[in-house]
């Protein structure tokens, strides 16, 4: 995969910056299928460019199918903004976007599907209003997000796509479609 970064510092960037991967930020842990019984691996790192290099191997074994990466908790208001902004670098799988509030149970994240186009960087866009609040993997009557309290984030593989797989996120922003 190509590594190549954005200029992190560029002011012409739009938003405000939520991770670029190069600051104090919160940390990051996996959460996969194996929870459930399932044998999907995966792992993150970051990378000396400073983006967050997610990887790992999906199996459906076992009734698996899923592996994720989550950012520790830390509570962001960001209710001035309309949705999230990521730059990413993929290898043609789906993913999620999850977001986690303050205002739910912590078993509830708001998700919204992503797709990538193989070794091709490319900004995705998910709006606040267009996310779906989900438990366990089936959507839950929760409200809309409430993006005064959001809590953590995190990027998942789901939907039962098996084999290797490889995401780079360079970073992400909270935008204003203003």
């Amino acid at each position: 995969m190509n590594s190549g970064s954005a200029a992190k510092t560029d002011p012409a960037l739009p938003g405000r910056a939520v991770f670029d991967f190069v600051s104090d930020e919160p940390q990051w842990y996996t959460v996969n299928d194996t929870v459930m019984g399932g044998v999907s691996t995966s792992r993150y790192s970051l990378t000396e460019s400073g983006q967050l290099y997610f990887t790992g191997t999906m199996s459906l074994e076992n009734n698996g199918g899923f592996a994720s990466v989550r950012s520790e908790w830390q509570e962001l208001d960001l209710s001035n903004h309309d949705g999230i902004l990521l730059r990413v670098l993929g290898d043609g799988k789906s993913y999620r976007l999850r977001i986690r509030t303050a205002t739910t149970d912590r078993r509830v994240s708001y998700n919204a599907l992503f797709e990538t186009i193989p070794n091709e960087w490319q900004l995705v866009y998910i709006p606040f209003k267009e996310m779906v609040p989900t438990s366990f993997g089936y959507a839950v009557d929760a409200g809309p997000l409430d993006s005064a309290n959001i809590g953590s984030f995190g990027l998942m593989l789901s939907d039962k796509q098996p084999g290797e797989f490889e995401l780079l996120v360079d970073w992400m922003r909270a935008v204003s479609e203003k």
